[in-house]
C-alpha cells in the first residue's frame, strides 16, 4: 500500500470514528443544560446542607453511558479535587426530564477509602423510591474501587 493509500485510509477511519467522539455528554453538562436545570432544582430542593458543588451540578464528571435494559443514562459527578471522598452517582431520564441520585460521602481516613461501604453517608437526591434506590446502588456497586 503506498504512503497516500494509507494516509487517506486513516482519514477516513477518523472521519468515520468523530461522531462517536462528539456523541459523549458529560454528566455535569447535562446538569448545567437548559434542559436539565430545573429538574436538577427540584432533585436538589429541600435538601439542607447540600455542598455548592451538588447544587450547581458543576464538578469532575464522567460522560453519561446508557443503562441496558432501561430508558435511563448513568453518569457521576465528583467534587472537584476530592473525587475519592465526595461523588454522586446519577440515573436520569431524558425523555420525562427527570433526574435521581446519591450523593456519597466517606471520611477522610485510609479505612474509608479502602472499604467505602462500609464508612458511606448516603443522601438521596431526587426523592427515589426503593427500586431507583436499588438501581443507583447497582451503579455504584459496579465500581471496582466500591468493597
Amino acid at each position: 500500500m503506498t504512503r497516500l493509500s494509507r494516509a487517506l485510509a486513516l482519514s477516513l477511519l477518523l472521519v468515520g470514528a468523530a461522531p462517536a467522539f462528539a456523541a459523549a455528554t458529560y454528566t455535569s453538562d447535562l446538569l448545567l443544560s437548559a434542559d436539565f436545570k430545573a429538574p436538577w432544582a427540584k432533585a436538589t430542593q429541600g435538601i439542607k446542607n447540600l455542598p455548592k458543588w451538588v447544587r450547581s451540578g458543576n464538578g469532575t464528571s464522567s460522560p453519561l453511558e446508557a443503562v441496558a435494559g432501561t430508558p435511563y443514562q448513568s453518569g457521576s459527578v465528583c467534587k472537584p479535587h476530592d473525587c475519592a471522598s465526595h461523588y454522586m452517582q446519577l440515573l436520569e431520564d431524558g425523555k420525562a426530564k427527570r433526574v435521581w441520585g446519591v450523593l456519597i460521602d466517606l471520611p477522610d481516613s485510609d479505612a474509608a477509602r479502602e472499604t467505602p461501604s462500609k464508612f458511606a453517608r448516603y443522601t438521596w437526591l431526587g426523592q427515589p423510591d426503593k427500586g431507583m434506590q436499588a438501581a443507583l446502588m447497582k451503579q455504584v456497586e459496579a465500581d471496582p474501587n466500591w468493597q
